[in-house]
């Protein structure tokens, strides 16, 4: 899985999920909110036909990730045939 961690909020960040399109869930805190899930591992040690949940938008997208030798997480979201790598860093 992955979470949404503790961080200093940008200014007008909300603390709660605002954004979600099921209005009972917008009172719902970000911190420790599951972002990343329905994954499968792949023989390559890739993981893939899940989805990533973007609370900046409220919007979920297609997604797939792999863990680099170096520790980071190499992350894949795509809308249609368009997708959006980013590396995210552990925290240590």
């Amino acid at each position: 899985c992955g979470r949404i961690l503790p961080a200093t909020p940008r200014p007008g960040q909300s603390e709660f999920d605002v954004k979600n399109p099921n209005p009972a869930l917008r009172t719902r805190p970000l911190v420790g909110l599951s972002i990343l899930s329905g994954f499968t591992r792949q023989a390559d040690d890739s993981y893939k036909g899940g989805t990533i949940y973007n609370p900046e938008d409220g919007k979920s997208y297609r997604s797939e990730f792999k863990l680099k030798r170096d520790g980071n997480l190499e992350v894949k979201g795509c809308v249609g045939p368009f997708c959006q790598t980013q590396v995210w860093t552990p925290v240590r």
